[in-house]
């Protein structure tokens, strides 16, 4: 049996809910809701309470999404990816640790863990946090450049947007990264 991990919490009219594959949102009332899921998947569900009755719905997920042209929700924050220092190390969303390298990227995620050399990076983007978003870190190579794939998401961090030490080391991070 593997490792797995789970916590939800209620804020308002919306759970999140928080697993290793990923953080999940839904909303709805008694018998009807809707949920985005770490999949990407958006799932419907109705329900007739106390008869155990219910039919889901599951949208599939894109195989691609086009990010948007420069300008939109995020920043080109380096033309390339130029780290200089001393091997830093950072903390992101869901238990996500990245390290910087001269020579490579180092992101591990529970039970996955990916390197990316540095001459494989063509550009590190940055989004900026908002109220509906979190902010993010994509370290792009050649195969994203056409647009978000199914496998871009192990070179993406993330950073809770409403956890100050999250804004922080995104910020710091985005400096760090475009001063070279």
């Amino acid at each position: 049996m593997g490792f797995s991990y789970r916590k939800s919490f209620k804020a308002g009219p919306i759970r999140v809910t928080a697993s290793k594959s990923g953080i999940s949102y839904s909303a709805g009332v008694k018998g009807a809701r809707v949920t985005k899921r770490a999949d990407g998947r958006v799932q419907t569900t109705l329900s007739a309470p106390g008869t155990g009755m219910r039919y889901t719905t599951t949208a599939s997920r894109p195989t691609a999404r086009q990010t948007p042209r420069n300008g939109g929700p995020y920043t080109v924050i380096s033309g390339r990816y130029r780290w200089a220092g001393e091997a830093a190390r950072f903390k992101g969303l869901g238990f996500c640790r990245i390290r910087l390298y001269p020579d490579r990227v180092e992101i591990r995620r529970p039970g996955i863990r990916v390197v990316i050399p540095a001459h494989d990076i063509v550009e590190v983007r940055s989004g900026a946090p908002s109220l509906s978003a979190h902010a993010y870190l994509w370290f792009v190579v050649p195969q994203d450049q056409a647009g978000y794939t199914a496998d871009s998401h192990q070179r993406l961090i993330m950073f809770n947007t409403f956890r100050p030490g999250h804004r922080r080391t995104w910020r710091r991070l985005a400096e760090l990264l475009e001063q070279r």
